[in-house]
């Protein structure tokens, strides 16, 4: 076989590779393709404008490909601040995945005291698969009836409900699940399910549940609207007044002019 053949044959195996494995870049996979659960920001529910990046939150991680980054697809993502990470989950398309352990960890002092600021600030996160979002709370506060006090609990255990057809990721869900009290030298075994469900919603159309009102709707914050209301009518309040005594000044100039001629 010559140079050229080789180098031929080459080109043609890695063509037919880029085509056969899929991933989120042509969003179509066949059976058996690695999935990748990426993880972006994570911050206070009632202030989306302050993000972090996932891991600031000392959350353990498995050791393999956690230092995969994904580049932002686009200016926008990077003034939103986007910080994806490959989460090391391991997925596979279309096949279910039962209670599998991501990684252990036993709480420091330090960690605890940043998951309770988490809990107690309503912290949520963004995951992505597939270019699709979604989110879930860092933790909550629960009752503990046998000390009659409040805790602060945190989620270790993550339900990904994946929707597709054909060989194409439609619809994307997290639910959140068995919390367990954040104490100083408790033991977190952060485990995960993966249930995939087939569907006849077109590819085109999978966006759509993300421009729905419903599904972004926040509570109208209206201290905020009354205190920029407020803040409207002093400012417009103060420039009358400065714009009055000029005027006033101005006035009371020309007729002193005037007297004198």
């Amino acid at each position: 076989m010559t140079m050229n053949g080789a180098m031929l044959s080459l080109i043609a195996l890695m063509v037919l590779i880029s085509i056969v494995n899929g991933d989120d870049n042509n969003h179509v996979y066949s059976k058996g393709d690695a999935v990748t659960l990426w993880v972006n920001t994570i911050g206070p529910f009632h202030n989306p404008t302050e993000i972090y990046a996932y891991y600031d939150l000392p959350y353990c991680h498995p050791q393999h490909g956690i230092e995969r980054h994904k580049r932002p697809a686009g200016v926008g993502e990077i003034l939103e601040g986007y910080e994806l990470r490959n989460s090391g989950v391991k997925m596979h398309f279309p096949d279910n995945v039962d209670n599998e352990e991501v990684c252990a960890m036993v709480l420091s002092k330090e960690d605890a005291s940043k998951f309770e600021m988490a809990v107690d600030q309503q912290y949520w996160y963004e995951l992505i698969i597939d270019d699709l979002p979604m989110w879930g709370m860092v933790g909550e506060t629960l009752r503990d009836d046998t000390h009659n006090r409040m805790e602060k609990h945190i989620f270790t255990h993550r339900t990904l409900s994946i929707s597709y057809n054909q060989n194409q990721i439609i619809e994307v869900n997290l639910t959140s699940e068995n919390p367990v009290p954040i104490e100083v030298g408790q033991k977190l075994q952060f485990t995960y399910s993966v249930n995939w469900v087939a569907t006849t919603k077109p590819f085109l159309d999978r966006f759509e549940r993300y421009l729905e009102y419903d599904f972004f709707e926040h509570k109208v914050h209206w201290f905020s609207i009354f205190n920029s209301f407020m803040m409207v009518i002093f400012l417009c309040g103060l420039v009358a007044v400065i714009l009055v005594r000029t005027l006033k000044n101005d006035f009371a100039r020309y007729a002193k002019d005037d007297e004198l001629d």
